[in-house]
């Protein structure tokens, strides 16, 4: 999957766009080839899908977590950067 960077919060946490699908959207880490690496979640038109902790741009279902629980560890590590 490709993705288009919007906004970088630091050198890793970004938000991102898919190419070609503008309404799917990436909120996370992402690793140096533009693919989610780490803690970050997919949203499509809005609505939360998925989240967890992301492999290449692979997220299995073990790694996954609830909308609340990523919220809470996004909210965790963006207030101590």
């Amino acid at each position: 999957m490709m993705w288009r960077i919007l906004n970088r919060h630091n050198g890793t946490f970004v938000d991102a766009e898919k190419v070609g699908h503008t309404s799917w959207t990436y909120h996370g880490q992402m690793n140096d080839d533009f693919q989610p690496h780490g803690l970050g979640a997919q949203y499509i038109e809005g609505k939360f899908y998925r989240g967890g902790y992301w492999v290449n741009g692979k997220l299995d279902d073990s790694d996954r977590l609830s909308k609340e629980e990523y919220d809470k560890q996004m909210n965790e590590r963006l207030n101590n950067l």
